[in-house]
């Protein structure tokens, strides 16, 4: 009943375009998204503001994110909006979100960069973005010696983790380019 009523709180703030409340937020989203420990004073932020996926969907927007409370915005963004059966689930704690915002913060300026370098394709935020070195091997189809292709080739069983971090980039990228080539191709057609 009561998550009922703060629904409609929310319809009516919503329809009257102000935000609501933090704790109204807070309350109606709780199972959604937790709040890492951050320099940034989350009162500062209008969460309802946050919550919209386009704060980090597009190049241009990533590109603009600088300063810790973009990144933080972005990261309860990401949270509120993770597809269910995809990469992490929803964090139990604060300390779990607290855990998993260094890699989402690496990971927004890992494809600020990538954009950067090229124009053939566009990099995105997406679940791979929470999770630890470790919780992407198993995504990884990497069979074989250091010399064989495949997405997450650079996984060596963790004998050399930097170069293998390196090599699974660069892999990632180029199925990720290839990708992008077949796809505006078939579209050309």
């Amino acid at each position: 009943m009561i998550k009922f009523l703060l629904l409609l709180t929310f319809t009516t703030l919503v329809r009257t375009e102000e935000a609501p409340p933090n704790s109204v937020f807070l309350n109606m989203f709780e199972d959604k998204f937790k709040i890492p420990e951050s320099t940034v004073d989350t009162e500062s932020l209008t969460l309802f503001d946050c919550a919209d996926a386009t704060v980090y969907d597009t190049e241009k927007v990533l590109a603009q994110i600088d300063e810790e409370s973009e990144y933080l915005c972005a990261f309860i963004a990401f949270q509120v909006n993770k597809v269910e059966g995809e990469g992490i689930p929803n964090y139990a704690d604060e300390a779990e979100a607290t855990k998993r915002y260094p890699f989402f913060k690496k990971c927004v300026d890992d494809v600020k960069g990538y954009n950067a370098e090229t124009d053939l394709t566009q990099f995105e935020v997406n679940f791979f973005c929470d999770m630890s070195e470790e919780e992407k091997k198993p995504y990884s189809s990497h069979t074989g010696g250091k010399d064989s292709f495949g997405v997450g080739s650079g996984y060596d069983g963790g004998a050399s983790e930097t170069d293998a971090a390196a090599e699974t980039k660069t892999s990632y990228m180029i199925v990720t380019a290839a990708l992008a080539i077949t796809l505006n191709l078939v579209h050309a057609l």
